[in-house]
């Protein structure tokens, strides 16, 4: 399971802000509904992505899903955020 420590903290809190996207609305999130981000949020994003944390897909209708994986479920439910729905 992905360690909380190796993250830094503006991973972890966006990656804190899309478990309770998902949480708090019972589906996936759209990278679109959620707060604008910053160039540095971008690179965070990236790195939940390349930690196996999140996956991002494009729909037919040009939004974008964010994904969380079966490791970035395990974080979140070790954070307190329960999204095993």
């Amino acid at each position: 399971m992905q360690d909380t420590a190796s993250l830094t903290p503006a991973s972890l809190e966006l990656f804190r802000a899309v478990a309770n996207e998902k949480a708090n609305f019972g589906d996936d999130p759209y990278l679109e509904d959620m707060p604008p981000m910053s160039h540095a949020d971008n690179g965070n994003m990236t790195d939940l992505k390349k930690r196996g944390l999140i996956e991002v897909y494009e729909t037919a209708y040009g939004k974008h899903i964010i994904k969380i994986t079966a490791e970035g479920t395990k974080l979140a439910l070790s954070i307190g955020v329960d999204i095993d729905f």
